[in-house]
């Protein structure tokens, strides 16, 4: 059975940032992508994708997308950071993310988990803008012979639209104070970073902490190791490499195709600012 293919705003007037669930992106995946073609070893495989690489550039962490360059884009020379700039500042960069809901329900805690795929229109003045300026200032640091990271983070832009997206429907309060918030929105793999030495590791994350018991826990159990590790990587890291760029700022998530429910969640349609639809769940856990 054939399927429809959806059309992406892309143009410097469109969306900056586009998301989708990624059972409803196989469903309908825009045109610079195709199905795969079973090669009969196996019996009915899940749906994978393929790209044409003159028409998007693709660091999704997922098996569903083949030839994937991952959330790691490694360059040697200034050749390859010309290749990667020129590819960042002319084409769609599309990858998956992890998404997480964590909340009370009386005493019980719950995580609803999913999967997400999110396609950055570069062309957007703010995107454009912001990958210019790192970029350019990576290139330099490669021409010096430096060694350097640059870092595109768009967690905390998916894990405000989920945030929006809840609120909006009444689910939740809208508090995010980290001492008293009911419920705790997560986005995990939304980085891509580019680098000629390598990624930076995440540390003092306070993430996956609901209430101020939970907090307590977490920084008696881990503050002791990231009080005696943490600082020893930091001060090596900035004697080897120079880290570029961060989270991505200013810039609202749309979504671009029909949401289907999170878990127990009512379905949600689009609000006016941000657009939003529900979210984003495949799992349901309770603790």
């Amino acid at each position: 059975m054939s399927r429809a293919h959806r059309s992406l705003n892309l143009s410097p007037g469109g969306p900056a940032v586009n998301v989708a669930l990624m059972d409803d992106f196989l469903a309908a995946p825009p045109d610079f992508f195709t199905f795969a073609r079973d090669d009969g070893r196996k019996k009915r495989r899940r749906p994978r994708l393929t790209h044409d690489p003159e028409r998007v550039i693709v660091c999704a962490r997922s098996a569903k997308f083949l030839n994937s360059k991952g959330g790691c884009l490694m360059v040697r020379n200034e050749s390859d950071l010309e290749t990667i700039t020129e590819d960042l500042l002319t084409l769609p960069l599309v990858f998956s993310v992890l998404v997480k809901r964590y909340h009370k329900s009386g005493s019980t805690s719950i995580a609803e988990k999913g999967k997400a795929v999110v396609i950055v229109n570069t062309q957007h003045p703010v995107i454009k803008e912001h990958f210019e300026k790192l970029l350019s200032k990576a290139m330099r640091l490669m021409r010096k012979g430096k060694r350097f990271a640059l870092e595109f983070d768009f967690n905390k832009v998916i894990e405000e639209w989920m945030q929006s997206a809840f609120v909006w429907a009444g689910h939740d309060d809208g508090d995010t104070s980290c001492l008293d918030r009911q419920a705790l929105y997560v986005s995990m793999h939304g980085k891509v970073t580019v680098t000629n030495h390598g990624r930076k590791a995440e540390v003092f994350a306070c993430r996956d902490v609901i209430k101020s018991e939970e907090l307590a826990m977490w920084w008696a159990l881990c503050f002791p190791c990231c009080l005696c590790v943490c600082p020893v990587y930091k001060v090596q890291r900035a004697l080897l490499v120079t880290d570029l760029g961060g989270r991505v700022e200013g810039v609202n998530v749309i979504v671009f195709l029909p949401l289907g429910e999170l878990g127990s969640v009512p379905s949600v349609t689009q609000a006016p600012l941000p657009s939003v639809g529900d979210s984003i769940v495949a799992g349901r856990e309770e603790n």
